[in-house]
């Protein structure tokens, strides 16, 4: 199946999920993920009527906005690390997956040297696995978002999750809610922020993360197939 045909299924899939459980379709976003498929995948997206990708890595993503057209934008996914922050500045739409103090601060500096003011989401491990990044504890996270909130050159967005890779529905989904229940919490400790967006869900889990309040889904296999390299 084409690309096209692809997306396709995907949007009529969202609507039909949002519409059953009540939600605004066009209050939920899919986010094609990209990495590591040729620029040629992309460019197909792209022809399509996307606009804007998802990619993992900050040199292939890099490499990548240089040969797009510069309608097209990329989201930064995978983890960042601090010694990488810099590059980003001024790069990417959204940063997902912001997982420390640390980087909120590298990231502030960098893009307050160039002028630039960028939107980042905070990654929360809200599935307990010790093999992913986030904030596993809430307490720490709004003590660390006090001091975040008061940065002038990034803006905190919301919140990302990745549920863990397990036939399980009911452990996914509760993957999704707890990420759900502590951006409600931050909301209430700090609300003249808007945490708004909560990127949630992928490929084999974007209807559950739907059906508990994901604004962004990120979708790579079921669009652009197996990852070729």
């Amino acid at each position: 199946m084409a690309i096209a045909d692809n997306l396709n299924e995907i949007k009529n899939s969202l609507r039909e999920t949002a519409q059953r459980c009540g939600r605004d379709p066009e209050s939920i976003s899919l986010l094609p993920v990209s990495k590591r498929h040729p620029i040629e995948a992309l460019l197909e997206a792209h022809e399509a009527g996307e606009n804007l990708f998802g990619e993992n890595r900050v040199d292939e993503a890099l490499d990548k906005l240089e040969k797009l057209p510069p309608a097209v934008k990329i989201d930064l996914i995978g983890h960042l690390q601090t010694n990488k922050a810099a590059r980003t500045a001024g790069k990417f739409r959204l940063i997902h997956s912001v997982d420390s103090l640390k980087l909120v601060r590298k990231l502030d500096r960098a893009n307050g040297e160039i002028g630039n003011v960028q939107d980042i989401l905070i990654e929360l491990n809200t599935s307990g696995e010790e093999s992913k990044a986030g904030y596993t504890d809430l307490a720490v996270l709004l003590k660390d978002l006090d001091e975040m909130i008061r940065l002038e050159s990034i803006r905190i967005k919301g919140f990302m999750t990745m549920a863990p890779f397990i036939e399980e529905r009911d452990l996914i989904r509760r993957t999704f809610v707890r990420c759900r229940e502590w951006r409600d919490e931050a909301q209430r400790r700090f609300p003249d922020q808007d945490f708004g967006e909560l990127s949630m869900g992928m490929s084999g889990d974007y209807v559950e993360a739907i059906e508990e309040g994901a604004t962004i889904i990120r979708v790579g296999t079921a669009i652009f197939g197996e990852r070729t390299y």
